[in-house]
């Protein structure tokens, strides 16, 4: 009777040990790209700190649309990360701004980014530093863009052209 309880002990506990591990793997594997995040943006120049190329690899400079994540989601900032030319909607009291993702923030706070002047100059001036934002993967669950691209320059846009 003993080895019978014993057993049956063991076999509970193991198939118990068996369900967590086999459940883990689903239940942290939480879509990293999906929800909004919020945290700060700062900006930086490309080629006086950090370098003109990124970790994701492109060549930047102060007038290009990218953004560096913060080292905590970016992870291994001598690799590349998963993260590394996803698209990303950037947004600060109304205003939107879309950038890639190409390189990796050190300093950053968790969900924190850090902009070209060029980026940051299209949420806010330059002189403030620093931004409360709100950013999200474009194409991932309700992240969109509110403004309406259109193809078609507008008739002021067209006489500039001319």
């Amino acid at each position: 009777m003993r080895f019978l309880v014993a057993f049956l002990l063991l076999v509970s506990l193991l198939l118990l040990h068996a369900k967590v591990v086999y459940t883990a793997p689903i239940n942290n594997k939480r879509d990293q790209f999906n929800g909004f995040f919020s945290g700060r943006i700062t900006f930086f120049h490309p080629a006086s700190e950090g370098g003109a190329w990124g970790a994701c690899g492109p060549h930047e400079n102060d007038h290009s649309r990218i953004v560096a994540l913060n080292l905590k989601q970016y992870g291994n900032e001598d690799a590349r990360s998963k993260w590394c030319n996803k698209k990303v909607l950037i947004m600060h009291k109304g205003k939107e701004v879309e950038a890639t993702i190409s390189d990796a923030c050190p300093g950053c706070a968790d969900e924190s980014l850090d902009a070209t002047p060029y980026i940051f100059s299209q949420l806010g001036v330059l002189k403030t530093g620093v931004l409360k934002v709100k950013w999200c993967v474009l194409g991932t669950r309700g992240c969109k863009s509110k403004k309406k691209k259109s193809l078609h320059h507008n008739k002021k846009d067209k006489k500039k052209d001319d």
